[in-house]
């Protein structure tokens, strides 16, 4: 539910001549390799210029889920275009629907367009 709400929201919050876009849709490290680059080899894996403009990709949008995951796509540029707050998301009884074991309070849904990837 969470994630469809963002991604349902996306084309209303970026420029309307965004038309193609890669959709990283959750990542994950194992704990024990954490800390080692593995997250952002991942994010840059066969991501060239030439194939964004090839596949006419305007940029990449990502629904970050975790603490990890948000700092680390900040860090590299990607703009925050919503939030939703976990505590805001109930069950039909009231209650969390989402308790994170890594203090995530909010998914992020997260732009960066092509021309700022600097590739």
């Amino acid at each position: 539910r969470i994630l469809t709400k963002l991604a349902n929201a996306f084309f209303d919050l970026v420029p309307m001549n965004v038309q193609r876009v890669l959709k990283n849709e959750i990542s994950s490290v194992a704990k024990p390799f954490r800390r080692q680059g593995i997250a952002s080899k991942m994010n840059d894996f066969s991501l060239t210029r030439e194939k964004l403009q090839q596949y006419r990709i305007d940029g990449i949008t990502a629904e970050a889920t975790s603490i990890a995951n948000q700092a680390l796509l900040a860090k590299r540029g990607y703009k925050n275009l919503k939030e939703i707050w976990l505590r805001d998301m109930k069950g039909s009884r009231g209650q969390q629907l989402l308790e994170t074991d890594d203090g995530t309070e909010k998914v992020v849904l997260m732009w960066k367009p092509i021309e700022e990837m600097g590739l």
